[in-house]
């Protein structure tokens, strides 16, 4: 076993002998028996007291010289969506002295549910995820993660942190570390740059799980009840995305979704079947069957299953995007929007496809709603369980004609 004992500057010029991934929790050891990335057995001999950060160069007595990597650990990520929210939290979370990483809008810690809820209590998205460690100081120690940040490799600082995007339309503010600043200041709602593709993804008209086969009444709607023009369809649109969209299927995402990052079964179940009982027509119900039967299969091939749902049990497809939202670390309300989105734009092409409707008003009515679709779903998210589950009884009976009309374009 190779010993080393001393910390040291970075080389300018001389290659690394090996990199050693450490945890927050091992590179706080003065003692420690481990592996380097090449399969060198080393044995760390250091003054105690001071924790190894990312980016720090260590010595062996023979002169050899290895590189710290915090290596990627179970940690939780609380996002903010405003200024104040991320003071308030930082303030809470300091009062338990606990270790905490600080970024834009965002604050990261060690697993902990007690923890964990007090961030939902002050609003903010909690989530789960593998990623490097790397807490503030403290006001009298080393500033390790500036100091590491000078030495280590371009190459390596890189890779070392995620891109964030920011949206939703509020000034963020500056952040001291580049590195983990967002590629631009606008926006209230951090994710991921892969986050945000797999919500790209989940969007999609192009997803493969049927959503364009059904009108949900929009068709019997337009041939027989007289909602033949582009204000009709647009006051159409926006009353069933509030009282049935926001008011039924939100508030059910907001529950799923916090079902899965708890793992709890009997929630996930209990409100997937709720959110099934909650369709009042058979093709309604039909309709959110196949889909999210199709989603959940979907994900199943890309690796992704949860075993509180079976695959020969009815599943929601609200349930199906929890699922997909949760595993792809999609924040809850950018996955509510987009839920809302996928909703929007189908009903849009099924205007255009039976009125006809024109592209260009098409996209002038999508326009149109969208602050609706924002307003709504943040409303939606808010709803306590003796809110949910509005009703609309035109729509329904325009969701009962299309299962008898006689031509039709669309699925019942």
């Amino acid at each position: 076993m190779l010993k080393l004992t001393e910390r040291i500057e970075a080389p300018d010029r001389e290659p690394a002998a090996g990199t050693i991934e450490l945890t927050y929790d091992d590179r706080k050891r003065g003692r420690l028996r481990t592996r380097s990335t090449n399969g060198q057995d080393v044995g760390l001999f250091l003054e105690r007291g001071q924790c190894l950060q990312d980016g720090d160069w260590v010595g062996a007595e023979t002169g050899q010289r290895f590189a710290i990597k915090a290596a990627d650990e179970e940690v939780v990520i609380a996002v903010a969506r405003q200024p104040v929210q991320l003071a308030q939290i930082c303030y809470h979370l300091g009062n338990r002295h606990i270790p905490l990483q600080i970024g834009v809008y965002w604050v990261r810690f060690q697993p902990d549910h007690v923890l964990e809820d007090l961030c939902r209590i002050h609003g903010l998205n909690v989530s789960r995820q593998r990623a490097p460690f790397q807490p503030e100081a403290g006001a009298y120690g080393r500033h390790g993660h500036a100091h590491s940040q000078r030495h280590r490799p371009s190459h390596e600082r890189a890779h070392s942190h995620r891109q964030y995007f920011q949206i939703h339309g509020h000034k963020g503010f500056p952040s001291l570390d580049s590195d983990t600043a967002p590629s631009h200041r606008r926006g209230e709602l951090i994710m991921y740059s892969s986050a945000l593709m797999k919500l790209l993804n989940l969007v999609s008209p192009a997803l493969p799980i049927g959503t364009f086969a059904y009108s949900q009444g929009l068709e019997w709607a337009i041939e027989e009840a007289g909602i033949d023009s582009h204000e009709a369809i647009e006051d159409w649109i926006i009353n069933v995305l509030d009282k049935i969209i926001c008011g039924t299927d939100i508030p059910a995402l907001r529950r799923l979704y916090s079902g899965f990052e708890a793992d709890d079964r009997d929630t996930v179940k209990q409100w997937n079947h709720w959110i099934l009982a909650s369709r009042e027509t058979q093709e309604l119900l039909d309709e959110d069957r196949m889909m999210g039967k199709a989603l959940f299969r979907l994900l199943g091939q890309q690796n992704i299953s949860s075993l509180h749902l079976e695959q020969n049990e009815p599943i929601s497809l609200v349930t199906a995007w929890a699922l997909a939202s949760y595993t792809w670390n999609i924040p809850l309300e950018a996955s509510a929007v987009g839920f809302c989105w996928s909703w929007v734009e189908n009903q849009i092409a099924v205007a255009c496809k039976t009125l006809p409707l024109p592209q260009t008003p098409a996209q002038n009515i999508l326009a149109a709603i969208i602050p609706t679709i924002e307003a709504k779903s943040r409303i939606g998210l808010q709803l306590r369980d003796c809110e949910m589950g509005r009703s609309l009884p035109g729509w329904s009976l325009a969701c009962a004609h299309h299962e008898t009309q006689y031509s039709r374009l669309f699925r019942s």
